[in-house]
């Protein structure tokens, strides 16, 4: 598998990106995450209406490091995004991805599932 990415991507999308990474799923294509990971999880009403929040709690690693924050996910392969091809609707991330995978299935071919044969009735 892969899986694109690009520097909007943050919180749930860094996780996203970093998991897949860790395990080993495939390799993650585009550039950089955004690198925000510490989230919130109150919010205090105010008395003029507005809100109050403060972020309190993080992602760690399972040996304690912070990790992704202020840092975001370096794709395995990187690859900008071309304005003017994304324009033209031509996603240069999504394509080598797609060149990746064929290039996979050319080196590693799967066979077919096979499956019985459809009843007849």
């Amino acid at each position: 598998m892969v899986c694109p990415t690009n520097r909007r991507a943050d919180s749930g999308g860094d996780e996203l990106f970093h998991e897949f990474q860790q395990l080993k799923m495939g390799l993650v294509i585009g550039t950089r995450s955004w690198g925000g990971l510490v989230d919130i999880s109150m919010f205090i009403d105010l008395i003029d209406g507005g809100m109050m929040t403060a972020r309190d709690y993080r992602v760690y690693s399972p040996d304690g490091e912070w990790v992704v924050e202020n840092k975001g996910v370096t794709p395995d392969i990187i690859v900008e995004i071309d304005s003017k091809k994304m324009l033209n609707g031509y996603d240069s991330q999504l394509m080598k991805g797609v060149e990746v995978l064929l290039e996979k299935i050319k080196i590693e071919p799967r066979p077919w599932p096979k499956h019985p044969e459809y009843p007849q009735n």
